[in-house]
């Protein structure tokens, strides 16, 4: 449970068809909760939603300061937010690569 929406992990050889009929979910649905296109996979050790995330963090902490190869989409699945609301919050695109050191706004 991550800022209030259940998810697992991902195994090696997951599927989003695979995870979909474990929790009774389409793959289209899965793909929606975690902001991902058609014809993308999980990997091994990824984070995969089950239901909707939020729209915003609910945490303590106001920002996040990125990391060399972090994406908005990995600090989306980290903080358990729509990939969406954290693009706007921002005002970055979410195929905008981010940089060592940038600050990002949780909420």
């Amino acid at each position: 449970l991550t800022n209030g929406a259940n998810y697992i992990v991902a195994r090696e050889g997951d599927t989003y068809a695979s995870i979909g009929k474990l929790f009774d979910l389409s793959e289209s649905m899965l793909r929606k909760f975690n902001d991902v296109s058609k014809g993308s996979e999980p990997k091994a050790g990824e984070i995969v939603y089950i239901e909707r995330k939020a729209s915003r963090w609910k945490g303590e902490a106001y920002s996040h300061t990125a990391k060399r190869g972090e994406t908005m989409h990995y600090l989306a699945q980290t903080y358990g937010i729509r990939l969406d609301q954290l693009s706007k919050l921002n005002r970055i695109r979410t195929s905008d690569p981010l940089a060592d050191g940038q600050i990002i706004k949780l909420r």
